[in-house]
């Protein structure tokens, strides 16, 4: 079995799940998630069962090895990142994964066993770009939207609309670092002027942790349309308006990457910022870096 370790937001743990459904799916085993550090932080939850997702199992944490354990301690974690250590024999048959930042783990390490346990991030496609078909069918949600949501697909479809993401909540909050930063309005200014030179009459639905930022800063344009869901799943929900927007500028965050790879048209253009904040082999190259 392919055992996944999964934490974060919706957008890593999607990156954790495409990882491990692509190793599931070479291997022809099944695959699980270990969902235990969920029950350790109050400000991120287990999404994954919002989607259609059927292949996944959620695994008992307390019956993996105590070698396993270990190794999920963050200070041992952390010590094993700092020695590259990426690939660790758990057992005769067990092989635990270890994503070190900015390298990627070599599958061909991997053959020899086909129970895994993987922890990290593994944010770009590379590790799953084979099974994009199957897994724009499983991201989808096992839900029904409201009325009201169901108006806005209706009105997204049919004008030239452009999503624009706009993450500040928790990096105003906490410690920033070279990954962790808070874009500008240059960046967005930037990016809509692009949008509007190459886009005829396109209309801006922001979607943003901070609307009151939002509405100072762009409210008053008449081509801007501010996207605030109030119901349950509202993440999802946001993620799916997002890429059914025909273009999106996208924040330095996981989340909007998704609805940007989610796109199906291949003329949509994405718009990312240039500086770092996730794996080098994120971005794609027919991705437009500002």
């Amino acid at each position: 079995m392919i055992i996944v370790r999964i934490r974060g937001g919706l957008g890593n743990q999607l990156f954790q799940c495409a990882i491990g459904y692509s190793l599931s799916k070479n291997k022809n085993t099944q695959m699980g998630v270990d969902i235990s550090s969920f029950t350790l932080q109050n400000s991120r939850s287990y999404r994954l069962d919002c989607l259609n997702f059927s292949c996944i199992n959620i695994v008992d944490s307390s019956k993996l090895p105590i070698k396993i354990k270990i190794l999920k301690n963050r200070y041992i974690n952390k010590v094993m990142r700092i020695k590259k250590k990426s690939i660790i024999k758990i057992n005769a048959n067990t092989l635990y994964v270890l994503e070190n930042q900015d390298s990627l783990i070599n599958e061909a390490g991997l053959n020899d066993t086909d129970n895994l346990y993987i922890d990290g991030c593994f944010q770009t496609p590379i590790y799953f770009q084979k099974y994009r078909k199957e897994l724009l069918k499983a991201i989808t949600p096992n839900y029904e939207y409201s009325d009201c949501v169901k108006g806005l697909f209706d009105e997204i479809y049919k004008v030239e609309s452009v999503a624009v993401h706009i993450r500040r909540g928790d990096f105003s909050k906490t410690r920033l670092d070279r990954y962790h930063y808070l874009l500008d309005n240059d960046y967005y200014i930037r990016a809509m002027d692009y949008i509007q030179e190459n886009i005829e009459c396109p209309i801006f639905y922001f979607f943003s942790d901070d609307i009151h930022w939002v509405e100072e800063r762009f409210g008053n344009n008449k081509n801007v349309q501010i996207v605030s869901i109030k119901e349950e799943n509202s993440d999802i929900t946001e993620l799916m308006l997002m890429k059914a927007c025909k273009h999106i500028i996208t924040a330095n965050s996981t989340f909007s990457w998704w609805a940007a790879w989610l796109k199906e048209d291949d003329k949509a253009i994405c718009i990312v910022p240039k500086k770092q904040y996730g794996n080098i082999y994120m971005i794609p190259n027919n991705w437009i870096k500002m």
